[in-house]
């Protein structure tokens, strides 16, 4: 069971909505059909690998636009997607990689914003987004100079400066900002996801930093100069500091 009692539900191997009285809401036609998210709108997924939205009387939603990629819907109503854009053949020698990318901001309420060719969204906090631009300069000395990440309302104010990256782990987000002379690694600093506050000390962590559900693993040096792992919960706090021979697996 689902929103307004309607579920998503297989019928030789394509996928359709219906209601708890077994009247279908839209017939199977699709290769995958989501759960409906708190604001009434489920992810789907066409024959052709497109993705889009349906409300839960089985009306494509966005004016029936569909992405070639489409995060879930969020409880803040907000979900991202994108379009691969190849280039226009003219004389039949031009490659056919995708050359553009194009990013949009989808919320409950039918609206899309496309951002600026060149830009993009790789995380949403709630009703803000963590977004990205091609670097501004390169510095031969960071881990990953191609791109900077800052976070953004949904209305597009910026909200941060930009970073070399922001990833959102359980309620927080690590932010790298610049790099330790003597390990070469990021250094780290920790935000509220939902404020935006600082919290927490000063980190350290690699260019794969992981995510998680709930709180943050980071890197610190000790007294003695020695990196050690350091689990954080979901406030910055220091819950444990691995020793020699120990380690923190998740």
């Amino acid at each position: 069971e689902d929103t307004n009692d309607v579920a998503p539900v297989a019928v030789d191997g394509k996928f359709g909505y219906i209601k708890k009285d077994g009247e279908f809401v839209a017939q199977p036609q699709y290769s995958f059909a989501g759960s409906f998210s708190d604001k009434g709108l489920a992810k789907v997924v066409d024959e052709n690998g497109r993705v889009g939205f349906v409300d839960s009387r089985g009306r494509k939603a966005f004016d029936s636009q569909m992405f070639d990629y489409a995060s879930d819907m969020n409880d803040s109503g907000y979900a991202f997607a994108y379009n691969l854009l190849m280039p226009e053949i003219t004389t039949g020698t031009e490659s056919r990689n995708y050359n553009e990318i194009i990013y949009s901001l989808l919320s409950s309420d039918g609206k899309v914003t496309e951002l600026e060719n060149g830009t993009g969204i790789s995380a949403l906090c709630d009703d803000k987004y963590i977004g990205f631009r091609q670097a501004q300069s390169k510095d031969e000395t960071t881990l990953d100079f191609t791109r900077e990440y800052a976070v953004f309302s949904a209305d597009g104010t910026q909200l941060t400066d930009y970073y070399d990256r922001i990833v959102k782990s359980g309620k927080l987000l690590i932010v790298c900002d610049g790099i330790d002379d003597d390990s070469k690694l990021y250094k780290a600093k920790l935000l509220k996801a939902e404020t935006l506050e600082p919290v927490g000390g000063e980190y350290l962590c690699g260019a794969g930093v992981k995510a998680y559900d709930s709180g943050a693993v980071l890197l610190k040096k000790d007294n003695n100069s020695f990196i050690r792992e350091v689990l954080l919960d979901d406030n910055g706090n220091e819950i444990f500091v691995s020793y020699d021979g120990s380690h923190i697996v998740s």
